[in-house]
């Protein structure tokens, strides 16, 4: 406590001041409840009423007659002691006091533009409503009753209250407080602390009538859509396929904070996306229109809820086709058929960021979200999380299914996707993810472990430098051969690795395929793998049913990883969306194939046997 403070000359000082005038009165009560910026709170809360020169004037002379004066200090009054700068609070509220600056207010009031009159309308009719129900995605909070007893409006690190503003009244507003401070003669009270800087409007309790008057008129102003009105807004959006919009609205009601993954889907920065989703007194810069903030969500869920049923049924129409029994729970569902692994799918109609999925041990995991996102997506954290978890990423837009491969696991996920396949139209976006390291099997060369890696994670059984018994009786070694049995049905891969610095050339296409000529079990896929080929080469390997991989460069034990990519990529294609059903007609062609061409091949020699022996060479 402060001996040497003369509280009797102090009240005498106030006093004086007040007398000065209502700039002063409205100045002191600034200056005093200032902690952090009173230089500036004095000047921005004096500015808009008085002018410049006057807020200036004002402070300056109360910085000169505080000058010598702690007010954080401790006093005794009426024998207690309390603290100065919070006695000085109380006596400039003083009824007298109060009434001088009250009779000015009526005074501005009387002169208002309507324009101004529509800012504090809808202004007020924000604040009457955040009395009451606290939005924090809003990033605006009203304190009633304040520490003076009246309103106080606060945002941190973000003058939020002028942009909320803005965003219902669909104009830029760069400071809306000066409208309080100007007609309802309120003050600003900022302030910070080590992480954050708070922004603050004090209104005074004998203009609380006035808010709510305003308030009341605000439909004048600006439409105050309904429920129902609402509700038809985002159906329409709905219906025009603009998931963006939904996915940022739907966001925008719980928080305001930029989401990557959303700005990924859409390739675009969440700030452009904000931009973007401007609806009429609903939605601007994503700040949802407190007035309607209750409709917005009932009517949003309801739409949200509506489009999940539509797409789960859909989903569940084309397994209950495949005999699979489904129960759906909320966002997911159950899908089960003996001798299956069951599956565990979510469904979401359109971007949702904020996922939190149950792990289902030992089942098929996948994601389904309607809406095709661009290829950044691959690079989202959640995607990978969950596709490392299992999750396969689907994206599913009208009869089309987009798949993340990078979440792909054959063995998960092949069966899922070959009933799917039957129903939609598959694409795939992205590369399949690389092992945690190659397999190193014991081949003659390192393509042949890259090649046979790439298959062992595809689901196959492998062999590499296999040597198998020809029709002939002879032996002959293929560098990688692969099995995978579906249902009764053994499938088979012959692969052939040319880790040559040349090009392939023509000759050994054919040497490739008279070998598989020679082959008693004919493979039902066939596998060229090479840095490069002669273009004659290829057309003639694609001529003759191969598969041809070029990986651009000769594998070597610096680019391994890179060269199984291309392997993997291309091999995770080839056989993602391969059914049962279409590998056995593949067999039978491939089969029927080999026949005619075992057939034709003895018809030569038969001919060039007949023609040697007319010709007296045998």
């Amino acid at each position: 406590m402060s001996s040497h403070i003369n509280i009797k000359n102090i009240e005498v000082l106030v006093d004086n001041i007040v007398r000065k005038g209502v700039a002063y009165a409205v100045g002191l009560i600034t200056f005093l409840h200032a902690v952090d910026f009173r230089r500036s709170n004095v000047i921005d809360t004096l500015k808009p009423a008085f002018g410049a020169t006057v807020a200036e004037k004002v402070y300056d002379d109360l910085d000169e007659a505080f000058r010598n004066i702690d007010i954080y200090t401790k006093v005794v009054i009426e024998g207690r002691e309390v603290w100065l700068s919070d006695y000085l609070r109380q006596r400039v509220l003083r009824e007298d006091i109060i009434r001088v600056i009250l009779g000015e207010v009526k005074k501005r009031l009387q002169y208002m533009p309507e324009e101004d009159r529509k800012i504090l309308s809808v202004a007020s009719a924000i604040i009457t409503v955040l009395k009451t129900k606290s939005y924090p995605a809003v990033g605006v909070y009203v304190r009633y009753p304040s520490e003076i007893n009246g309103i106080r409006v606060g945002s941190i690190d973000g003058e939020y209250f002028s942009k909320l503003v803005s965003s219902v009244l669909g104009i830029d507003i760069p400071d809306v407080r000066i409208f309080f401070c100007r007609y309802l003669l309120g003050f600003i009270d900022d302030s910070a602390s080590r992480k954050y800087y708070y922004y603050a409007l004090e209104i005074y309790s004998f203009a609380i009538p006035y808010i709510e008057e305003f308030a009341e008129s605000v439909s004048k102003y600006i439409t105050i859509y309904d429920r129902s009105s609402i509700k038809s807004k985002l159906y329409e959006l709905y219906q025009k396929g603009e998931l963006a919009k939904l996915a940022v609205i739907k966001r925008s009601l719980s928080t305001r904070e930029a989401s990557e993954f959303l700005s990924q889907f859409f390739g675009k920065p969440y700030e452009q996306l904000c931009n973007e989703v401007v609806i009429e007194s609903i939605i601007r810069k994503c700040f949802i229109n407190p007035l309607v903030y209750e409709h917005v969500k009932e009517a949003l869920y309801e739409l949200y809820n509506e489009a999940l049923s539509e797409l789960i049924t859909m989903f569940k129409n084309v397994f209950k086709e495949e005999g699979y029994s489904v129960s759906c729970f909320g966002e997911y569902c159950i899908i089960t058929k003996t001798p299956f692994r069951p599956m565990y799918i979510y469904f979401y109609p359109w971007p949702v960021d904020m996922l939190t999925l149950e792990d289902f041990a030992g089942a098929v995991k996948a994601i389904v979200i309607q809406g095709i996102p661009t290829q950044s997506i691959l690079q989202a954290q959640v995607l990978q999380s969950y596709g490392s978890r299992g999750y396969l990423w689907l994206f599913v837009e009208k009869n089309k299914v987009v798949i993340a491969l990078n979440t792909y696991r054959h063995e998960d996920h092949y069966e899922l996707l070959n009933i799917l396949k039957k129903h939609f139209a598959l694409e795939v976006m992205g590369s399949g993810l690389i092992p945690k390291e190659i397999k190193r099997l014991g081949a003659k060369d390192i393509l042949e472990d890259v090649v046979a890696s790439a298959l062992k994670s595809l689901g196959f059984y492998i062999t590499v430098d296999y040597r198998i018994t020809t029709r002939a009786g002879t032996e002959i070694e293929v560098d990688v051969w692969g099995e995978k049995s579906i249902g009764d049905m053994k499938f088979v891969v012959y692969a052939s690795c040319k880790n040559w610095d040349r090009p392939v050339e023509v000759s050994v296409v054919r040497e490739e395929f008279g070998r598989i000529l020679q082959l008693r079990y004919i493979p039902h896929v066939r596998i060229i793998v090479a840095p490069v080929f002669a273009e004659s080469a290829k057309m003639e390997a694609l001529a003759n049913g191969f598969v041809v991989i070029e990986t651009d460069e000769k594998a070597t034990e610096e680019n391994l990883e890179k060269v199984y990519q291309k392997v993997y990529e291309k091999l995770n294609k080839l056989f993602m969306g391969v059914a049962p059903m279409w590998m056995q007609e593949l067999a039978e062609k491939t089969k029927s194939l080999a026949e005619k061409a075992r057939s034709m091949a003895d018809e030569i020699k038969r001919l060039s046997e007949e023609l040697e022996e007319a010709a007296g060479i045998r």
